[in-house]
């Protein structure tokens, strides 16, 4: 008896079907290697494109942001002019209804001479 123990498997081996799976599989180990190639290629562009794109986008929202301030110095500013003109305009009519008062109560008491002045005369 020998003392190799894979001098004789049991069943038939073929070899051309291990060198066949052998192929494929180094076949295969060279086309993991390529898909990881394009792999690294493909994130370095994405990131590339990434700082491509932040500064734009920092920038759109900076924009914003200043767009923002603006608006609600403005809306301030806006809300504080209506205030003080509704003020003038409320003493403005204040005055204007004083006035016509006024006018309707002296209206009344020329009226009221005129009459005692007809009634005399007749």
């Amino acid at each position: 008896m020998s003392d190799d123990l894979t001098e004789k498997l049991p069943g038939q081996v073929n070899v051309d079907r291990i060198n066949a799976l052998i192929s494929a599989v180094q076949s295969m180990s060279v086309d993991f290697r390529e898909v990881n190639v394009r792999l690294e290629a493909l994130e370095k562009t994405v990131n590339e494109r990434w700082y491509d794109t932040k500064p734009i986008w920092e920038r759109a929202l900076a924009e914003i942001s200043e767009t923002r301030a603006e608006l609600k110095a403005e809306i301030a500013e806006l809300r504080s002019e209506t205030s003080d003109g509704f003020h003038t305009l409320g003493s403005k009519m204040q005055v204007l209804i004083e006035d016509v008062l006024t006018v309707r109560a002296d209206q009344r008491l020329l009226g009221k001479r005129v009459q005692d002045l007809e009634s005399k005369a007749s």
